[in-house]
């Protein structure tokens, strides 16, 4: 199954928006995908592959899992509330369009 078919953006997109240019973490970075999807369906109630904030928020999560896949140090709470943000606003859509 190719990967448009798979992800909401191909494991290539998020590879360049991680600007990772070999192949050593692609199985990571796509555990870190279809883990970034379970949480915006946890978060919002719905994933949708063409709604463009969902893929928004797939690559900030996979970005922040990424960035932070050591867990130490401080990660960035700015980040993660903007990607928090960004999903309480689309649950909130989400509700609107299921009433």
């Amino acid at each position: 199954m190719p990967d448009g078919e798979k992800y909401p953006v191909s494991l290539e997109t998020v590879k360049q928006y991680l600007r990772v240019d070999f192949p050593d973490d692609d199985v990571l970075i796509g555990i870190m995908m279809d883990t970034a999807k379970d949480y915006i369906r946890d978060g919002i109630g719905a994933f949708e592959p063409k709604n463009p904030k969902h893929n928004m928020i797939l690559l900030a999560v996979v970005s922040h899992l990424y960035e932070n896949r050591q867990f130490q140090g401080q990660s960035s709470g700015k980040i993660m509330h903007i990607i928090r943000s960004m999903m309480a606003q689309e649950r909130l859509n989400y509700e609107e369009d299921t009433d």
